[in-house]
């Protein structure tokens, strides 16, 4: 063993003497060994912004959050970050966390380090509900009366009184006809009546109601004074629907509507059960410029609206059968609905109705009554309805404008003055109409007349200052009247039935242009004071010359043989045989 050590030993000497020969020689031929490689100092990188992971936080009291910051860039040297609360008793934040302490609102700031960069979240905090035990409204006899068009706003009692911050009510009408409400409780009255107002909270198990009453509301605060002078049953001062609804005519008033200076009245339709609207009712109410009628009146009195010069438009109801005796004389209207099944229009009724322009009357009539509609300057046109049988005396005299009337088949006859100046330019008479009262066409603009053999006989003066070229009147006509076609100034041409046995005083007199008369008959008629006075020629049967001569002398000269006539190319009949 020894042996072996000693070995090694002499090896270990030798290879350390090889190393330092290695090693030596000249000093200026020594090599130095190299200086080791310094480590380098980290560049350091800089914040440019940071970010977070929510701009906008709602929590609920007591509830936390955390957000989280980003630092840009990823490889910042520095990420470090402080956070901080605008109001810590609303929102506080610790390491990114949010804790929402009590209702109200926060912003939280996160900031770097490095460059003080920042990012915020607006926190919202919601208070923390209460559930609602029970609700309240006030007590109907505590807040203001109401009317149609007015306002208020319920406020609503919740109990515990912490939840009132965070209940969350639903409003609701039982009938949005009569009354709405907001989701904040505020009431609008639509129409008078009653409706139920409920509020109910959220989970839908906790409601209240209120009982609404909505009273009429009137326009017109002198009207509104009258109806509950007349009607406020219960005296508080106002009128409700149910006390509306409960008079059934407008008679024997406590305070009267005539001749007061109401305006309007359209809250009338609020009272349905009236069926009569008596004599008088609103006569001379001349500043009322608009009344509404209940669809409930059958009936309108006499003078009912009499001197109502204000008012301009009305609508009468479907079930009013009967207008009476001057009902609208004098009114200022310019426009009337009538229903089709009225029966009767009475004398005057719209008499002097100087703006009334058309009206459509309807079909149940069968009369159309004296003054009717005289003077009623406006009226352009009329169509009178199949089933009325007479237009009587002065029903639409002076019509100033009336320029066109259609008459029905059925009717039978025309009263004297009917259509009195009225400047019609033509006029059909139906077949059925027998008699045509005095004065009846006296306009001083009919061009055309169209007459029926069913006519007897034609009043004094009933188509006086007419522009007629030409006349035939019809066979089985018996009488003409007393100037019955005075100063028809264009007229040329007559002819005269056999029928005719009268034909009255100046029945044609003034009638300048009247060349020639034929008469059919061979027995001469009755004629009044110069009833054919301005005729030039009166053309008469062969057989019968010498009676017309004996019977009417003063007009002899003018008689002429209407056979020998014909070849006289001056006779306007020359190209028209005549037939005997």
């Amino acid at each position: 063993m020894k042996k072996i050590y000693s070995i090694l030993l002499i090896v270990a000497v030798a290879m350390l003497g090889l190393t330092l020969y290695s090693c030596g020689g000249d000093d200026d031929k020594h090599t130095p060994s190299p200086s080791p490689t310094p480590t380098p100092t980290p560049t350091k990188v800089a914040v440019t912004g940071v970010s977070l992971s929510k701009t906008t936080l709602t929590l609920t009291e007591g509830d936390s959050e955390t957000l989280t910051a980003t630092v840009s860039p990823d490889n910042a040297t520095t990420k470090t970050v402080t956070w901080s609360s605008s109001d810590a008793n609303v929102a506080s934040v610790a390491d990114g966390k949010v804790t929402a302490k009590k209702a109200g609102n926060a912003i939280i700031t996160v900031t770097t380090t490095d460059g003080s960069k920042t990012a915020t979240c607006s926190v919202t905090v919601k208070p923390k509900e209460t559930p609602v035990t029970s609700i309240a409204l006030p007590e109907p006899a505590t807040m203001p009366l109401l009317h149609n068009g007015e306002d208020m706003t319920l406020q609503a009692t919740i109990t515990p009184q912490e939840a009132t911050a965070t209940a969350k009510l639903t409003w609701a009408s039982s009938d949005e006809k009569i009354a709405t409400v907001d989701q904040n409780g505020k009431v609008t009255a639509v129409a008078p009546g009653n409706a139920t107002i409920t509020v109910t909270a959220e989970n839908g198990s906790v409601k209240a109601e209120y009982k609404l009453e909505v009273f009429i509301g009137f326009d017109d605060a002198l009207v509104e004074e009258i109806c509950v002078a007349n009607w406020d049953k219960d005296a508080n001062g106002v009128l409700s629907l149910a006390e509306a609804e409960a008079v059934t005519e407008i008679k024997n008033l406590n305070r009267e509507f005539k001749e007061t200076a109401i305006t309007s009245f359209n809250e009338l339709d609020y009272f349905t059960n009236v069926k009569n609207i008596f004599d008088e009712s609103f006569k001379d109410c001349s500043a009322l410029t608009g009344i509404k009628l209940p669809e409930s009146l059958e009936q309108i009195g006499l003078y009912a609206f009499k001197g109502c010069t204000s008012l301009t438009s009305i609508i009468i109801p479907s079930k009013v059968t009967v207008i009476d005796e001057e009902a609208f004389k004098d009114c200022g209207v310019y426009n009337v609905t009538l229903p089709e099944h009225m029966t009767a229009i009475g004398s005057s009724a719209f008499y002097n109705c100087k703006n009334l322009q058309a009206i459509d009357l309807p079909k149940g009539l069968t009369s159309i009554s004296k003054e009717a509609f005289q003077g009623c300057y406006s009226l352009q046109a009329i169509d009178i309805p199949e089933g009325v049988t007479e237009v009587l005396e002065n029903a639409f005299a002076n019509c100033t404008k009336l320029q066109y009337v259609k008459l029905p088949s059925t009717l039978q006859a025309i009263k004297g003055y009917a259509f009195y100046r009225c400047p019609l330019e033509e006029i059909d008479i139906p077949a059925n109409v027998a008699t045509i009262g005095d004065c009846a066409f006296d306009s001083g603009g009919i061009k055309k007349v169209v007459l029926h053999e069913g006519l007897k006989t034609i009043g004094n003066q009933v188509f006086a200052s007419n522009k007629l070229k030409e006349l035939t009147l019809p066979e089985g006509l018996t009488s003409i009247g007393d100037f019955a076609f005075v100063y028809s100034e264009e007229l040329k041409t007559v002819t005269i039935p056999a029928s005719v046995e009268y034909i009255g005083k100046r029945a044609f007199d003034n009638s300048d242009k009247l060349e020639s008369v034929v008469f059919k008959s061979t027995q001469p008629a009755t004629l009044g004071e110069d009833a054919l006075k301005t005729a030039k020629a009166i053309y008469v049967p062969s057989s019968a010359v010498s009676a017309y001569k004996t019977a009417w002398s003063e007009y002899a000269s003018k008689i002429v043989d209407a056979a020998q006539a014909y070849d006289d190319t001056n006779n306007p009949f020359s190209t028209d045989p005549y037939t005997w």
